[in-house]
């Protein structure tokens, strides 16, 4: 992914490799569904037993590095840097 946002067009992919990775992903899907499929069985089941839900999230680990918060406040400072810079945004329509 961050390949495709490479701003030298030629490190970024082929449409051809694209395809490839793709390709890959849907082969592995059947996989990838049944990890999936046992991981939110495990979940639920942690729900039902107490051992995950509302009370263990509002205590941090103490291992923790990072915890979590909201982002509206950066969403706002953002906004106020990007409209004093004088950006313009907006969306384009590709038909390809």
């Amino acid at each position: 992914m961050k390949r495709c946002w490479h701003s030298d067009p030629s490190i970024r992919p082929t449409i051809t490799e694209i395809k490839d990775t793709v390709d890959d992903w849907y082969k592995k899907r059947k996989k990838t569904d049944r990890i999936f499929t046992k991981a939110e069985g495990k979940r639920s089941g942690l729900i039902e037993s107490k051992q995950l839900g509302p009370k263990f999230s509002k205590e941090q680990h103490p291992g923790a590095i990072y915890t979590s918060r909201s982002l509206t406040p950066l969403i706002s400072q953002v906004s106020s840097i990007r409209s004093s810079v004088g950006y313009i945004t907006r969306e384009l329509d590709f038909d390809i």
